[in-house]
């Protein structure tokens, strides 16, 4: 590939749009443009596609790679923004689900043990894996030693544990 006539760096919120200008042989131009991001230990470069591969001018080619840039940029930190808000709301419901567990741990609360171990029975059902028969044996093993340990009921903090490891 040539190199490029011409090569435009913009800062555009915390990203970089890099973009290479080339003059077509035919002519007009394109870009290829990039967006760099910089992060805590390193810094990601990632080309993207125009939407139209041919400009009549070089100030065409780089104004719809900056403003195409600047939508990807947005769209991005509209999930950032989003994926924040899950995680906050799924730490409050375990910070509430733990709190629940807790209290009824210290009333002596009990779950029955058949409860729990419906999980080990959904995950034999739902098994993917390259040896189904090895899985089934050993979610059978462990389900035996479960209730040889807890024959009917289990404290709730414990159970909450294991399904948690179980996950």
């Amino acid at each position: 590939m040539a190199n490029p006539e011409s090569v435009v760096r913009r800062s555009y919120n915390d990203s970089v749009i890099e973009v290479e200008l080339y003059r077509r042989s035919e002519g007009g131009f394109y870009a290829l443009p990039y967006i760099e991001k910089k992060r805590t230990n390193s810094t990601s470069k990632q080309r993207f596609i125009l939407n139209d591969e041919r400009f009549a001018t070089k100030e065409e080619a780089l104004q719809a790679a900056l403003a195409e840039g600047q939508k990807i940029i947005d769209q991005g930190e509209q999930l950032d923004f989003m994926q924040g808000l899950v995680k906050e709301k799924l730490q409050t419901i375990e910070t509430s689900r733990q709190a629940i567990i807790d209290k009824g741990a210290h009333e002596g609360k009990t779950i029955a043990t058949e409860a729990v171990l419906r999980y080990l029975e959904v995950s034999k059902a739902d098994y993917q894996g390259a040896d189904r028969a090895a899985y089934t044996a050993a979610v059978d093993k462990l389900a035996r030693e479960f209730r040889e340990k807890y024959p009917e009921t289990i404290p709730v903090d414990e159970a909450y544990r294991l399904m948690k490891e179980w996950e």
